[in-house]
């Protein structure tokens, strides 16, 4: 009777392990997977951010003849802006 008590205690100690030892390796996956998406998405919205800002660019800079003035094109391109 005294040899199952510690069998069943030595049981309940190595599923208490795993579970914890589990439970960290499924964490720390959980939090690398979740740092690798939000890099990649990062990323990505960088590149169109500035795929934007070079479109833009490219569109604007034409339209810049002299400074200090703004053509009537260049306010329809850029509607509300506070230096048209």
């Amino acid at each position: 009777m005294h040899s199952n008590k510690l069998f069943n205690r030595t049981r309940w100690q190595l599923a208490g392990w795993y579970a914890i030892v589990l439970g960290l390796l499924l964490g720390i996956w959980g939090v690398a997977v979740y740092q690798v998406v939000l890099h990649t998405q990062r990323y990505i919205l960088q590149q169109k951010l500035q795929d934007l800002a070079g479109t833009l660019h490219d569109t604007i800079e034409p339209q810049l003849q002299q400074p200090g003035e703004i053509s009537s094109s260049l306010k329809t391109i850029l509607p509300g802006s506070t230096y048209c």
